[in-house]
């Protein structure tokens, strides 16, 4: 797999004698501006120019060759690996379109290691394939609202309900759904952790920390949490998805973590706790129609590599 992680350029300093000999026009290559291949190429042009003039400036040679040699050359790479990448955080060098994805295969492997792959998506009714969609993104949220866009039906006909496991499940599909008046089957991420609490001692007391299980005061909007300490909202951030979808998410915080006994195990921050919530989120979520399935439905996912086996992904009911 290729991508660009945390490289930068790094150009040596020059000093203020090699600075004054460059062009004025030079400057607007300074921090204030974005400093690309063909800027960076048009000034070396423009230097070659000044070095016919005065052959003799050594220094500024130097400074030239080290640019037309080194740095532009690495710079043309970087730009045209953000350009293969587009958008994601790798591609493969065999095929530039694949994502780089964990199977489920690989699950129980010590070291699982990542393949280039697509997410293959299948929408199913009564078991019968009726639309498929193939996608670049590892996450089957990101996918539902795509997948169900590229399908077409008769005139006439739609969907009446979805259903999807936990992986579906999000803010940006339940109001989807809601708009096209679809009936919404998938389940919110923390479903099965509700309907299967943990009974171990360890399990139940890290379960206490996290932040859905902090009880809350609606008449004050508070938090409060295992050590009886409130949580006040701060603000509301805006959160935009892979599509563009816009959500609002409430910042709350603790003000009294700093002598708080219960701090490390509540926490990593170097200050105090805190945590957002998505009240309409939450209100979708705990529809009742969201806890239960139609008897017909079979739904699962799969990530195939590069040549997709089938396997259903969402099930929707016409």
């Amino acid at each position: 797999m290729g991508g660009m992680k945390d490289k930068q350029i790094t150009f040596k300093p020059y000093s203020m004698e090699q600075l004054s000999l460059l062009p004025p026009s030079l400057e607007e290559l300074g921090e204030q501006s974005e400093v690309t291949a063909e800027k960076v190429r048009k000034k070396v042009e423009e230097l070659n120019q000044h070095l016919q003039e005065a052959p003799e400036d050594r220094s500024l040679k130097k400074a030239v060759k080290q640019l037309e040699r080194e740095h532009l050359p690495r710079l043309q790479k970087y730009e045209e690996q953000e350009r293969l990448l587009a958008g994601h955080n790798s591609y493969s060098k065999t095929d530039p379109d694949a994502s780089s994805l964990r199977m489920k295969e690989d699950r129980a492997a010590r070291r699982p290691l990542a393949r280039s792959a697509y997410n293959v998506q299948l929408g199913t009714e009564g078991q019968f394939v009726v639309g498929y969609s193939i996608h670049q993104q590892a996450d089957d949220t990101s996918c539902f609202i795509p997948h169900m866009q590229q399908q077409e039906f008769p005139q006439g006909k739609k969907f009446k309900h979805s259903v999807g496991d936990a992986g579906y499940g999000s803010e940006e599909n339940y109001a989807w759904l809601e708009e096209a008046e679809m009936g919404n089957f998938f389940k919110y991420n923390t479903f099965h952790q509700e309907q299967h609490p943990p009974r171990k001692p360890e399990p139940v007391e890290k379960r206490r920390f996290k932040s859905s299980s902090f009880p809350d005061d609606p008449r004050k909007d508070q938090f409060i949490c295992p050590a009886q300490n409130r949580l006040i909202y701060l603000e509301t951030r805006p959160y935009k998805t892979q599509n563009d979808y816009l959500s609002h998410r409430r910042i709350y915080e603790c003000l009294n973590c700093t002598t708080c006994p219960l701090k490390p195990q509540c926490t990593k921050a170097k200050g105090n706790r805190r945590m957002n919530s998505a009240s309409n989120c939450n209100a979708i979520a705990n529809k009742p129609e969201t806890t239960s399935s139609p008897s017909r439905a079979w739904p699962c996912a799969n990530n195939a590599v590069l040549k997709p086996k089938p396997s259903l992904a969402t099930s929707n009911t016409i």
